[in-house]
């Protein structure tokens, strides 16, 4: 059993219907092969929209919230040890909440949740990210909050409990599956994927890839698609033996 875990807004899913496809067709075709989970920001809720927009096959596995979050399907059950794990681990939301409301240029998202706080940040330069994230950051450690910040399009923030995240949470999902690290390929294109895919595995960065993950430095396996989105999910996965090379 080999598993695919894939981000989906501008890796798994764009505008090209036709490249989703091609994609989505190919791995049903081996699906009795493969554990296909999702890796997104997004929440149920908004997983639920485009899963019927995309008509999105049905995944094994979602990891949502930018891995605050992990359901089992088709029942969409929550993983109870997960959400024992991030309460366990020096969270508070509501010192989240008064640690932020202190930053003016912090603007909330409509969504909150208990494992992920999420609020719209525009930085002027790398300079400014870097500055305004570290004030943060102390801020929570003054706090007592063990946090992880993600930050990505230049636009979204996250804070999460310091054992969340896209990465750890696959991690957690393949210890309890029993899969080695070579029986895994990880795909996405944002900042917000930058710990998934720096990991043991084989990764796929897609060519359309943001700024922030093209200046990461990720150990290898790094595949990078000279196509975007879906064609380039393809594409690595034909690179690294999941899918066949001919387009039977």
């Amino acid at each position: 059993m080999r598993l695919i875990a894939s981000d989906l807004d501008n890796t798994w899913v764009s505008d090209d219907a036709a490249a989703l496809e091609e994609l989505q067709d190919a791995v049903a075709r081996r699906r009795q092969e493969l554990t296909l989970v999702y890796v997104t920001g997004r929440d149920l809720a908004l997983y639920r929209e485009l899963e019927r927009q995309a008509r999105l096959l049905e995944p094994d596995y979602l990891i949502a919230s930018v891995g605050a979050d992990i359901y089992r399907f088709p029942e969409c059950e929550p993983d109870a040890g997960w959400e024992e794990l991030l309460a366990g681990c020096g969270w508070c939301e509501k010192s989240v909440d008064r640690v932020t409301a202190g930053h003016s240029r912090l603007i909330p998202q409509p969504a909150q949740f208990r494992f992920k706080r999420s609020y719209y940040f525009e930085a002027r330069d790398p300079e400014d990210q870097r500055r305004v994230l570290s004030e943060l950051a102390r801020g929570l450690q003054q706090a007592g909050v063990r946090h992880r910040l993600v930050y990505s399009s230049n636009r979204d923030l996250d804070v999460l409990p310091v054992e969340a995240g896209k990465g750890r949470a696959l991690h957690h999902l393949r210890r309890r599956l029993g899969l080695q690290p070579r029986d895994m390929v990880v795909c996405g294109d944002s900042g917000n994927d930058i710990d998934m895919l720096d990991g043991p595995w084989g990764s796929v960065m897609v060519a359309n890839a943001r700024p922030e993950l093209l200046r990461a430095e990720l150990q290898p396996p790094v595949f990078r698609a000279t196509e975007p989105a879906s064609r380039g999910v393809v594409q690595g996965l034909r690179h690294f033996g999941i899918l066949s090379r001919s387009r039977t």
